[in-house]
């Protein structure tokens, strides 16, 4: 549904429609921040958002968190890894070439990662923090710091700081948690 906000002033400008109705699915060719996507994940980047220059919607699914868990991949080279909203799907292919069982991904068994879920880019887990209450939702979600696919140098990537302001370089050895998410493309 939509509501239209009449204008406070006599001048000419143009009322402002606002879409009202509750989050819910979306397709390929319409979906919001709090919609449910087509993978079943949260909706919190869209194509407008801030810094999205892949022209992606992207979707965290919030029940699957990994807790507590190392980087893994040792001292492995991970190269050409980027920081970007859209570099997510080829950092997580990095990581699966370079590193495979070896790495956190490996934890990951029961959906497909590097098909449809890969781990965020530094940019995208910055977008995850501004969606937090909406990922949350029933789900509890644990307060400390979250690994991203973007690599620091030969001994650690990049992850969320503990209040979730910021992501930090930290050693792949230490345990963080991890959320997986995905990108699909609108319908034009």
């Amino acid at each position: 549904s939509t509501t239209t906000v009449a204008p406070t002033t006599s001048s000419s400008i143009t009322p402002t429609t606002v879409d009202t109705s509750p989050p819910g699915n979306c397709t390929t060719t319409k979906c919001r921040i709090g919609d449910r996507g087509p993978s079943g994940g949260v909706v919190f980047i869209t194509p407008a958002t801030s810094g999205n220059a892949s022209g992606w919607y992207f979707e965290a699914k919030p029940g699957d968190f990994l807790y507590s868990q190392p980087f893994g991949c040792g001292t492995t080279e991970i190269p050409g890894t980027g920081a970007a909203i859209g570099d997510g799907p080829s950092n997580t292919a990095k990581i699966l070439h370079f590193c495979g069982a070896n790495s956190i991904l490996a934890n990951y068994p029961s959906i497909a990662i590097g098909a449809t879920w890969f781990m965020p880019s530094a940019d995208e887990l910055r977008e995850v923090f501004k969606t937090l209450s909406i990922l949350k939702g029933k789900t509890p979600f644990k307060w400390g710091e979250f690994w991203t696919s973007t690599v620091s140098d030969a001994q650690s990537m990049y992850a969320a700081n503990a209040n979730l302001t910021d992501v930090v370089s930290k050693r792949r050895r230490t345990e963080y948690d991890a959320i997986v998410i995905a990108a699909f493309k609108p319908d034009l």
